[in-house]
């Protein structure tokens, strides 16, 4: 979860709802799959964070109790390999094609990185099963790494968007360079309109949402109790407008 400060508490937007935005952006881009890929596709750009929140049983909260940032969060080895294996089951039971292109989302995330020895065997597993889907199904790699390259420009705005990173002051931010070349963002400081450069999107202007939820309650005793309280919060929704220049 994304958790920043707000005049009333804490504002908290859950990874599911960052996914859903990030698909509605990718929805924006012009088309290049076909047809017959495009519901995969966004399933795989909505779902990409799932399966990270358990208030049960995880850690969600700081030392002294307030809800705490994904960014802040540790995981252990176990842990991330037991997410990591429960979503790709949950996206190849959907579709070949969803099941690529989150795998490849996590090639990406540990690409360099160390990881332990059953995070590597599904990584193994990960690259196996591509090169036999791509062959069967009449896939191309070109498509993919195109397809995948989206999902992460798409990914990286909609956390610029939740995590509240917005330039300021008519500033330029990078969002990445996923698309081929660098993206840039920046905000018109009296109407709050997003400028992208160079515009990657497929019309001139459209408006996004998230929903968030305002919490009161500065700290909690325990990360069920947070739960608890978010399942109880009536959704806050966010909209951005965005405009080609």
């Amino acid at each position: 979860m994304l958790v920043r400060p707000h005049p009333a508490g804490w504002r908290i937007t859950l990874h599911p709802a960052h996914g859903l935005l990030a698909a509605e952006l990718y929805t924006q881009l012009p088309v290049v799959v076909p047809a017959d890929l495009s519901l995969p596709t966004l399933l795989a750009v909505a779902q990409h964070d799932d399966h990270q929140l358990n208030f049960a049983d995880g850690d969600y909260l700081t030392e002294r109790g307030a809800p705490k940032d994904f960014t802040l969060l540790e995981i252990s080895e176990k842990q991330r390999s037991l997410q990591a294996e429960s979503l790709m089951a949950d996206a190849r039971r959907k579709h070949g094609w969803t099941g690529l292109l989150i795998g490849r989302h996590y090639e990406f995330l540990y690409a360099g990185q160390p990881v332990d020895a059953r995070l590597r065997k599904l990584l193994d597993r990960i690259k196996t099963r591509r090169k036999e889907l791509l062959k069967s199904r009449g896939w191309t790699s070109e498509l993919l790494e195109t397809t995948y390259g989206r999902l992460r420009f798409c990914d990286r705005l909609s956390l610029i968007l939740c995590g509240e990173e917005l330039p300021t002051l008519g500033r330029d931010l990078e969002i990445n360079d996923a698309l081929g070349d660098p993206v840039f963002l920046h905000q018109d400081p009296e109407s709050g309109v997003l400028g992208v450069r160079p515009w990657p999107f497929a019309t001139e202007e459209f408006t996004v949402s998230v929903e968030s939820y305002v919490v009161e309650k500065l700290s909690y005793r325990t990360s069920r109790e947070l739960g608890e309280e978010l399942s109880r919060t009536p959704a806050e929704v966010r909209e951005w407008t965005l405009r080609a220049e």
